[in-house]
């Protein structure tokens, strides 16, 4: 009839008003509905000094947060040191939106004690809708504790193996060439020698801050091992070498190893010999500046850094030589994202903004363009195709990631060095392996049946820890690192290591 005609007309043009109105809504208000209209700043701690670009690449990242979503952000740049030392309080600090967790920062244990707010699903597809579009999904397993995922992690797999950089200068001075420094034996000589005789110049074989992590950066190295909860109690590796597939049995917590005691004794080796300066624990100073000033012999660094670093040299008419000293022909590389994530402290006030800011800086091309890179054409330049990035001469002023290793992306544009450093870069990338010779490299291990072992563990740990990174026991570092061995065992570290396993175990369904 008419009047059931003119009556579906009315119906179908209330009904398109409203999905009219619902799309107006979801442009206008997207991200749940949740209300933009106060300007409002989150905060986000993490781990690395400030370059001398950062507050204008900063200030450029807060002029598009502003304009897109009303809200800004406050990057909290803390040391190494007092990062590690006071991780709990800023996991306690309602003032902390957002925290970066790095490998150190033991993840999984955090999760499970509650630290950090679990995140639902829902809650990424509202806040980080392109981070739930363009993350990779295997990454989240890396995040997930008992069933809840508690970070952002990094969407990238890579890897690294460092080298090392020194001044041609030096080398020139004190009858060196590359062919002489091809292991760490012969760096060590090289080191011992340079130091003797620069130490009334002020430079030392190693220039560093006194939580420069000699052991974290050596060891995997030498041990020919891939490890976990590297820096911690719970410092568990396996051997890789003459190995084709992975076998959990065969992991051992690593100052029982070896390659554990020749390091602390190679440590020992280069303090008395003056390669680390004797108030080394106090010095505030990092390699990075010191490089830049001349005060180090080596920087230990990959090549891509190391690019970053190379200006230091000619700006002082020297030049850099990189020396692949470290690995050989049987290194390999363990590529995965290295646990590089973005949590959310469990008393975090702002985390909807906060999630909805690291969204952006993760994937929305301008901001992500600026956080990691800096100023196009200032600090890097992009090849015609912009697969490739080229580091400028003013890139030392914003380095590439600037420490945001926790927004790098597979998308970003892979480096391309110049002629002398390609090579090296290559040959890195040729050693790296994936999850199929390591599955475990991001397994978050439950320690809630040994919390307070554990803690007791990392406290005797640490008493140890860096009087061997800088070789302060001297002559009693034989018996100091058996005293440890003791110590440690005593304590318990073979009853979580065989736990560990057990987890393994059935994490692989074996």
């Amino acid at each position: 009839t008419l009047m059931k005609k003119v009556l579906s007309l009315v119906l179908a043009l209330a009904l398109l008003v409203i999905l009219t109105a619902s799309v107006v809504y979801a442009e206008e208000a997207p991200y749940g509905g949740i209300d933009l209209s106060e300007p409002q700043v989150v905060s986000m701690y993490y781990t690395g000094n400030e370059s001398p670009d950062w507050e204008r690449v900063e200030n450029l990242i807060n002029e598009k947060l502003a304009e897109k979503v009303n809200t800004t952000i406050d990057f909290v740049h803390v040391s190494f040191a007092d990062f590690m030392t006071s991780y709990s309080l800023y996991l306690n600090d309602p003032d902390v939106d957002m925290l970066y967790c790095q490998p150190t920062n033991n993840f999984g244990a955090n999760a499970m004690a509650g630290a950090f707010k679990p995140i639902s699903e829902e809650f990424i597809q509202t806040y980080m809708p392109l981070t739930w579009k363009n993350e990779m999904p295997s990454l989240w397993k890396e995040v997930t504790v008992n069933g809840e995922i508690y970070g952002i992690p990094a969407n990238r797999l890579d890897g690294t193996c460092n080298g090392v950089i020194t001044s041609r200068a030096l080398m020139d001075k004190y009858g060196y060439t590359e062919d002489m420094i091809t292991n760490i034996s012969e760096l060590s000589e090289y080191l011992k020698t340079v130091s003797a005789g620069e130490k009334e110049n002020g430079i030392y074989g190693i220039n560093c801050q006194g939580a420069w992590p000699s052991d974290w950066i050596l060891l995997g190295l030498m041990s020919h091992a891939f490890t976990v909860n590297d820096g911690t109690s719970c410092w568990f590796a396996w051997k890789y070498l003459d190995q084709d597939s992975f076998n959990v049995d065969d992991m051992y917590w690593i100052v029982d190893s070896k390659e554990y005691m020749d390091w602390a004794l190679m440590m020992a080796d280069w303090y008395k010999s003056g390669v680390y300066q004797a108030g080394v624990l106090s010095n505030e100073t990092t390699l990075e500046a010191n490089t830049q000033e001349g005060l180090s012999v080596i920087n230990i660094t990959d090549p891509a850094y190391a690019a970053t670093l190379e200006d230091f040299y000619t700006a002082r008419g020297d030049e850099m030589v990189y020396l692949d000293c470290l690995a050989d022909d049987d290194t390999k590389v363990f590529a995965i994202s290295r646990g590089h994530s973005i949590v959310f402290p469990v008393n975090s006030q702002n985390t909807e903004r906060a999630a909805i800011v690291a969204d952006l800086l993760k994937f929305d091309p301008e901001i992500h363009a600026l956080i990691i890179g800096g100023i196009e054409g200032e600090h890097y330049t992009l090849t015609e195709d912009g697969k490739y990035r080229v580091a400028t001469e003013k890139s030392v002023n914003y380095p590439w990631c600037n420490r945001c290793y926790f927004l790098v992306d597979n998308a970003d544009p892979e480096l391309q060095l110049n002629d002398y450093l390609q090579p090296f870069l290559d040959l890195n990338n040729s050693r790296l392996v994936g999850g199929e010779l390591f599955p475990v490299g991001r397994f978050n291990f439950d320690t809630s049946n040994f919390a307070a072992e554990i803690a007791a563990m990392d406290s005797i740990f640490n008493e140890y820890r860096f009087a061997f990174c800088f070789g302060l026991y001297g002559d009693e570092t034989e018996a100091k690192v058996e005293e440890l061995r003791a110590v440690m065992h005593a304590a318990g570290i073979d009853r979580v290591l065989e736990e560990y396993k057990a987890q393994v175990h059935a994490f692989l369904d074996e």
